[in-house]
């Protein structure tokens, strides 16, 4: 069984290229080269291996009702990629506050650009969760009103509880919500890191609004994430560790050479499939000189660069947060769990192919038309925020 699902990996991801190398001219969706290039193909990569661990977790839980059964390299699929996500936030915004280091630096373009990128494909997200909610109870009303709004509230400050009195509501996303609050809390503590590290003097306000959600992810993450916290803290020292070894040009210039890349692979290897966890010492350590090989230049013979995966990696956060929702509608909906449960492991992965087909298609339409609109619309708004508090003068120059 278990060697008959990894056949699929390869075509799953095959499927995945082909379908956004189609769709992406369709939809203008471009992938431009940078300087890390190689973090986008990472990141489309990541998202699709996240795809794969959650389809195969959908294989038991139609049968079992359990969540969280497959172990060995499907379970690394998860863990392994979300951690690496932690790597690639951590060392670009960490890049970014060494190269501001000492010097003025535009925090409110970043908290902005953070809240335009995340926040608008979030709120999609959350209110696909309350609409397939009502289908499944039918429209029917299990609470009052006034616990529902607070069910909004609590999912739009990611506590993912349940919905309605419908058990296990966030496995309608997967589950991937939790990422987020950690995601939230690294960012809320860059304003503080910045001042005390790096010398880049946050204004008061900034400071102050920063620590107060600080503050208030930490304790979202203590009631709700508390599960494996110092390990899932670990990616963002890693990315740090990153942040620091990719200045370093002997570094860049050892790392880019070929031959490096087996040796990559190899480490990759013992960390996905000797060890049944990323949470130990030894495999954590493997996937941050990874990482570290892929950001000071290596791009595994030119994979990661390749346009079809950097296409993949401009909408891995749509695929990351929404391809939970095609798999439920898929088992829960279209199939429904008994038929389901029936399905040969062949015909389910065969329905994980049909499946991957409609999360590039979707995920496609909601970065243009919720991702993308919202990154562009970043600028004016950080304007409009700061105009707001800059006082207004005459042609004299006197404040009115």
């Amino acid at each position: 069984m278990k060697l008959i699902s990894l056949l699929f990996v390869i075509p799953v991801l095959l499927l995945a290229l082909g379908t956004i190398a189609i769709t992406a001219p369709a939809m203008d969706i471009k992938a431009p080269k940078h300087r890390y290039a190689s973090i986008d193909g990472l990141r489309g990569f990541l998202a699709m291996f996240v795809f794969l661990h959650h389809s195969s977790l959908w294989y038991y839980f139609v049968r079992l009702h359990q969540w969280g059964l497959p172990s060995g390299l499907f379970y690394q699929f998860g863990s392994t990629s979300v951690a690496m996500f932690f790597m690639i936030t951590s060392f670009l915004f960490f890049s970014k506050l060494i190269e501001g280091y000492g010097r003025s630096f535009d925090w409110l373009t970043l908290y902005v650009g953070r809240i335009m990128r995340i926040v608008p494909l979030y709120l999609l997200a959350v209110f696909l969760i309350f609409l397939t909610v009502g289908f499944v109870t039918h429209f029917t009303l299990h609470e009052t009103f006034g616990a529902l709004m607070i069910q909004l509230g609590q999912w739009i400050m990611i506590m993912g509880s349940n919905v309605n009195q419908l058990i296990g509501t966030k496995y309608i996303i997967c589950g991937v919500q939790w990422s987020l609050a950690y995601e939230w809390m690294f960012y809320c503590s860059l304003a503080v890191i910045g001042g005390v590290f790096f010398r880049l003097r946050p204004s008061l306000i900034i400071i102050f609004i920063a620590t107060a959600f600080l503050i208030v992810f930490a304790l979202i993450i203590h009631s709700y994430y508390l599960y494996w916290l110092w390990w899932r803290l670990c990616p963002f020292l890693s990315g740090l560790a990153a942040a620091f070894v990719a200045l370093n040009e002997k570094a860049q210039k050892f790392f880019s050479h070929l031959w490096v890349t087996p040796g990559l692979i190899a480490l990759g290897y013992i960390a996905t499939c000797v060890y049944p966890l990323i949470i130990s010492p030894v495999p954590m350590l493997c996937m941050t000189l990874v990482f570290i090989g892929l950001v000071c230049g290596n791009d595994l013979f030119g994979l990661l660069i390749w346009k079809p995966c950097r296409l993949l990696g401009q909408i891995s956060y749509s695929i990351y947060l929404l391809h939970g929702i095609v798999l439920f509608i898929t088992f829960y909906f279209a199939l429904g769990f008994d038929e389901a449960a029936s399905l040969s492991i062949v015909k389910h992965w065969l329905t994980i192919c049909i499946c991957c087909i409609f999360v590039i298609i979707l995920c496609a339409f909601s970065y243009c038309y919720i991702e993308k609109p919202g990154i562009d619309c970043a600028a004016a708004v950080t304007k409009k925020i700061r105009n707001l508090f800059q006082p207004k003068t005459t042609k004299e120059g006197v404040s009115i």
